[in-house]
């Protein structure tokens, strides 16, 4: 039996958790899912850039290819525009290695 369509060993798409998830007044989380290890390697260590230059704000658990990514307000605060700016960042992390990590057609 053969195959109308030539089958390619590309990878399967990953499609990413759209949404960030409230714990509670003060915390966030949001779990991405990478498709290699390379690619969770690079968002972890941008992330973990980011924490050395604006003191520690990211919470990371890494399971396997998936990162869940935890945010906090401080003390006595509710979530508010630094935590959804620091959302927002992380979200354009992964779109970018995402984007540049995708295999690309040879000519």
């Amino acid at each position: 039996m053969h195959l109308p369509v030539k089958p390619t060993n590309v990878p399967v798409p990953v499609i990413p958790h759209t949404e960030w998830r409230c714990i509670d007044r003060r915390r966030m989380a949001k779990t991405y899912v990478l498709h290699d290890n390379a690619s969770r390697m690079a968002f972890v260590v941008q992330l973990l850039a980011t924490n050395d230059s604006d003191g520690e704000r990211y919470k990371l658990v890494v399971d396997g290819l998936g990162i869940t990514v935890g945010l906090e307000a401080d003390e006595q605060e509710f979530i508010g525009d630094r935590e959804r700016k620091q959302a927002r960042y992380a979200d354009e992390i992964y779109d970018d290695i995402i984007r540049y990590s995708q295999p690309r057609d040879q000519f």
